[in-house]
């Protein structure tokens, strides 16, 4: 299954989510951490994306990108609570980046 996902330009809509949150079941961080940048580039708001991407940023000790998808986050979902702490994991400092 991962090996026809990745063999596909899926690029928009439900199936590159799909692509993304199939990766991120099988524990492929990195390889579903690139399905949901380029799912972001067509779905700037994407919910799973963004709750993906911050909590990565915070394992991987990259606060600032952390913040970065936090701050996303909470513009397109003000009351949802994993960003509050998510971006409470970050050190006081971090920034958002760009």
């Amino acid at each position: 299954m991962v090996k026809l996902c990745e063999g596909l330009n899926l690029q928009s809509g439900n199936l590159a989510e799909e692509k993304a949150m199939l990766l991120e079941g099988l524990e492929d961080w990195d390889k579903a951490q690139q399905a949901y940048q380029e799912l972001l580039s067509s779905d700037p708001g994407n919910y799973h994306a963004l709750l993906f991407l911050m909590k990565k940023s915070n394992r991987d000790k990259e606060y600032d990108k952390a913040v970065k998808y936090a701050d996303a986050f909470l513009q397109n979902y003000p009351n949802d609570g994993p960003a509050f702490l998510e971006k409470s994991k970050a050190p006081r400092g971090a920034e958002p980046l760009g």
